[in-house]
């Protein structure tokens, strides 16, 4: 029962879908003329007299190029010329948080910091790196058991 009542539902479906193309070939010429505009003034509109305006053309100012700054000199010396009790401090830092000395390494930290003025470019990120270590591992040393 359920195969005859595919087949006549796709028999169906051929059926108009054959009919829909069959109508669109048909013989109905009963098409609407496209409207034509007419070159002649109607009745209703007069016809203008007035010449067709002129082109706008644009004038180009130049525009002239901006100022060239010159770039701001950096102060901050390059990590081949840092001092050497600089580099000390920022060893000794490292060193205090490998070896869990939190209070020592905050110091070092803060001296560093202190003296940014004196710092290569990208020690900062190293201090706050620093930093923010020997703050977890304060945290941990605080939990009984976790920090041991």
């Amino acid at each position: 029962m359920l195969k005859s009542a595919l087949r006549l539902t796709l028999a169906v479906g051929a059926v108009v879908l054959v009919g829909c193309k069959d109508k669109d070939k048909s013989t109905d010429t009963t098409t609407t003329p496209a409207a034509v505009p007419s070159t002649q003034p109607s009745a209703v509109t007069p016809p203008t007299t007035q010449p067709a305006p002129e082109p706008v053309v644009p004038t180009v100012v130049p525009v002239p190029p901006a100022p060239v700054v010159p770039a701001a000199p950096t102060t901050a010396p390059s990590a081949d010329s840092v001092d050497p009790s600089i580099q000390a401090l920022m060893d000794k830092a490292v060193d205090d948080v490998k070896n869990k000395k939190w209070s020592d390494a905050e110091d070092d930290l803060k001296k560093l910091e202190d003296m940014k003025d004196k710092l290569p470019a990208g020690w900062m990120d190293k201090i706050k790196g620093l930093k923010d270590m020997v703050a977890a591992g304060k945290l941990t040393s605080s939990i009984p058991g976790f920090g041991k």
